[in-house]
């Protein structure tokens, strides 16, 4: 029986032949086996018998063979991809679909502090391909905003300017999936761990445009920000 070592003749996982005990195996045989059996045998001890080249051959045939088993072995262990996360699509993308392009209204809620006393305004959705623009209000000062999708479906990134809660443009990642897409990025909140923002637009609905934001904080997590539900 084999010894399972770093260098020894077994996998150390699963106790099958390890290529390196059966090429220490083949290298012994070629070095000591001639002179033993020429000795007994052979009246020239340095050439090699049929005998003898028969059986190096047969054993460089199993090596062989092992190793071509252990790749196939390999390759077909290998983990198939998350089906959770959409794959990368060859090609331009558009992220809006047919049925949500165009002009859309709506109340819009925005939370300051009291998650129970939303701000409540009028307002609007306009979107194209790969573009969603809002506006909305508080304080009687109107504020637009607009998302710009670039990528793929599972890798996607979007250009976020919003003149109330990004004035300065920001950039998020994300992926979109089932009719929904879901966007991240962080930004400083003074001295600590940078606070988080989420975007999540909801085109599920044939009838309707629901454009949400969170904001994430250090120990808590996401907390509504934004909420936007449109119809026509």
């Amino acid at each position: 029986m084999f010894m399972t070592t770093p260098h020894g003749a077994t996998n150390s996982l699963n106790g099958s032949p390890s290529p390196l005990g059966l090429a220490a195996f083949v290298a012994a045989f070629v070095d000591h086996g001639p002179v033993y059996y020429h000795r007994r045998v052979s009246p020239n001890p340095w050439r090699p018998s049929i005998r003898m080249r028969s059986t190096v051959l047969a054993s460089l045939g199993l090596l062989l063979s092992f190793f071509s088993g252990d790749l196939l072995q390999d390759d077909a262990a290998t983990p198939a991809p998350d089906p959770g996360i959409p794959a990368m699509n060859a090609g331009p993308h558009q992220f809006v679909p047919d049925t949500h392009l165009g002009d859309w209204k709506g109340p819009n809620r925005l939370w300051m502090m009291d998650p129970d006393e939303p701000s409540r305004s009028d307002g609007t959705i306009t979107t194209s391909g790969n573009v969603v623009q809002y506006t909305w209000s508080y304080d009687d000062k109107k504020h637009e905003g607009k998302i710009e999708f670039a990528g793929q479906p599972g890798a996607l990134r979007a250009a976020w300017v919003d003149t109330f809660h990004a004035a300065e443009g920001q950039g998020l990642h994300g992926f979109a999936v089932d009719g929904v897409i879901r966007l991240f990025g962080t930004y400083p909140a003074g001295d600590g761990v940078e606070w988080g923002w989420q975007i999540e637009i909801d085109t599920r609905d044939r009838e309707a445009f629901a454009l949400k934001m969170f904001n994430v904080m250090p120990a808590v997590g996401p907390i509504p920000a934004v909420a936007l539900l449109a119809v026509r």
